[in-house]
């Protein structure tokens, strides 16, 4: 997912959905940032 980090509170919102759906601890990786924006990965750990 490509998202610009000056929305910090929709990643997080995306997070905690994702924790809820699955039932499980979930994690984010950057995988690329550059400048504002950054390419993140969500795992289920």
């Amino acid at each position: 997912m490509m998202v610009n980090s000056d929305y910090e509170q929709y990643i997080e919102m995306i997070e905690e959905s994702l924790k809820s759906y699955y039932k499980t601890p979930v994690k984010r990786k950057i995988l690329v940032k550059q400048d504002k924006m950054q390419i993140i990965k969500f795992e289920r750990i």
